[in-house]
């Protein structure tokens, strides 16, 4: 079942000026930034693997070459495997797939405003927020958990790189393949209960990309246990639009519960000064 809701946790660092902070200006303005893989912190989050090609792969895609893309390949061939020529192309692939995998933006949504865990590692230890959207206008895909990265065969990317035709093998799979292992992350990350919304193509040159969406798709705003009150003040005086805040308390471990986090309308004269202590 797809969610109703989906959380953006975002950090705020102690005493902090608000008027600077780039997560509360993007709520203040409805937009969401897009960012390339390269922004993330693991270098294995949206990694993909380009299998290498053996010698038996190029020379059956050459039975489907006009003559002079044949010759071409030929001399990536030596009498037992690739050649050296064949090794040098093969590496110009491989810096031209990661380029193609680079331009995808992607923007990354949690499917709970109540993990610690989240709150935790995505707003600064519960000083950040998180803002809390209707999930109904948001295209987004649900992220798979699996032990190993995402892998695509080389001979599908010389294909399409040449514009190689196949029977049976349509054109434009590499892309259509990215996108999907854009959506699977190792199996250490599970918790995160990730969706995302990836953008074709647009991070020619770049990192990030602005998406501006309608203020209605914001539900709530939600505040963290230990967010300082002068940071909630700015931005429920600040906020441009009507929008529901709540407050994230964090449930210490007693002897029949684990830590949780519960939430609850925001009330200044209960949360306000909730974080400091």
């Amino acid at each position: 079942m797809e969610p109703k809701y989906l959380y953006k946790y975002r950090s705020i660092l102690p005493d902090e000026d608000l008027s600077l902070n780039c997560h509360v200006n993007a709520l203040f303005e409805c937009y969401a930034m897009l960012s390339s893989r390269k922004q993330f912190k693991d270098p294995y989050d949206s990694k993909i693997e380009l299998l290498y090609p053996k010698k038996k792969h190029v020379v059956s895609l050459q039975k489907h070459c006009p003559f002079d893309l044949r010759k071409e390949l030929k001399l990536w061939l030596s009498n037992m495997s690739l050649s050296q020529i064949g090794h040098e192309k093969i590496r110009e692939m491989y810096l031209f797939f990661e380029k193609m995998v680079d331009q995808y933006a992607i923007y990354c949504l949690a499917s709970s405003g109540t993990n610690i865990r989240m709150w935790q590692d995505y707003a600064n230890d519960h000083k950040g927020f998180c803002i809390e959207f209707k999930a109904e206008p948001i295209p987004v895909r649900k992220v798979q958990y699996r032990s190993e990265i995402g892998k695509v065969n080389s001979i599908e990317l010389i294909k399409e790189y040449f514009n190689i035709k196949i029977p049976n093998m349509p054109d434009g799979e590499v892309g259509k393949k990215i996108q999907k292992l854009l959506h699977i992350k190792l199996s250490k990350y599970k918790y995160e209960g990730e969706y995302r919304f990836i953008s074709k193509g647009n991070l020619s040159g770049t990192t990030q990309d602005k998406k501006f969406y309608h203020k209605s798709a914001v539900l709530s705003v939600i505040f963290g246990s230990r967010m300082q009150s002068a940071h909630k003040q700015y931005i429920i005086q600040n906020c441009p639009f009507p929008v529901l805040f709540k407050q994230a308390i964090l449930e210490e471990k007693t002897a029949r519960k684990i830590p949780h986090i519960i939430l609850e309308i925001y009330n200044s004269n209960k949360h306000l000064n909730l974080a400091n202590y």
